[in-house]
């Protein structure tokens, strides 16, 4: 069984959902507390179903899977998600995936997306490498993890990533915003990056298009010890935590419209 949501696909909600209640349009509903000891349903309701396989390529592979109504979401979606695998001109490897959603209810759906990779920390772990994102903001959450407002990245702080910075002694659970836009090869202006160096000097970088404007970074701290800090998890989200509840960056689904997409890749440079 996947342990610590490693590569799990985080939908119709990432992250944590406030005892697992939310209405929309007038419609209650309440997911089972997968995380009991903090009160909260945690990453959606697609982790643990079958996915099948639409395509297969040498370096390509498209799954799909439908979330029927339940007590937890109330609603029938169809979601994809594509990975490809390509060779970048000066070496490394990279990945990039596509992921959409389309409404098959006959009423408005609330949704959000995220995804769960993790970079391997590599030999020494994650205090022998260091992570630069450009943010702005960060949430300030409760005990139970949970946001309860927004504050900006103070420079030199000890949330202050906008250089590369040693993650060394850091524990970080933490969700940014506000990410800066970054110029990363292949892909569409307005697409935000996270770089983490590793001991041996390569880097792996997560990047992410503007419909997943919000980025969990988890050092792994809380996870069992074989895997403790073993690597870094860069969530590419398109909403915080809690926004089934609190309606924040929430996307809505029309009945038979136009379905969503979002965009994410990895590289890693040797």
């Amino acid at each position: 069984m996947c342990t610590g949501g490693k590569g799990q696909v985080l939908a119709p909600w990432p992250n944590r959902l406030d005892h697992g209640h939310f209405t929309f349009d007038g419609r209650a509903a309440t997911a089972a507390l997968d995380e009991p000891e903090r009160r909260n349903a945690i990453h959606g309701l697609v982790r643990w179903v079958q996915w099948r396989g639409v395509e297969q390529q040498p370096a390509k592979v498209r799954l799909a899977t439908e979330l029927e109504p339940q007590p937890g979401y109330p609603w029938r979606l169809a979601l994809e998600v594509g990975y490809t695998l390509s060779q970048p001109a000066g070496g490394g490897a990279r990945l990039d995936v596509v992921a959409s959603a389309e409404n098959l209810s006959g009423r408005r759906a609330p949704f959000g997306i995220g995804f769960h990779p993790y970079v391997d920390a590599g030999e020494g772990g994650a205090d022998l490498c260091s992570l630069e994102l450009k943010a702005s903001s960060h949430l300030v959450t409760n005990e139970r993890g949970l946001p309860i407002g927004a504050e900006p990245v103070v420079r030199g702080g000890h949330l202050d990533f906008t250089g590369a910075r040693l993650l060394e002694g850091i524990e970080l659970d933490d969700c940014f915003s506000g990410l800066a836009p970054a110029s990363v090869p292949g892909c569409d202006p307005g697409w935000w990056a996270a770089h983490v160096t590793r001991g041996d000097g390569s880097v792996v970088t997560v990047s992410a298009g503007p419909m997943l404007p919000y980025v969990m970074c988890f050092t792994a701290d809380t996870l069992p010890e074989k895997d403790r800090r073993r690597g870094i998890a860069l969530e590419p989200m398109s909403c915080p935590p809690n926004a089934l509840a609190t309606g924040e960056a929430l996307v809505v689904l029309e009945p038979g419209g136009p379905s969503f997409e979002a965009r994410w890749s990895i590289t890693v440079t040797p």
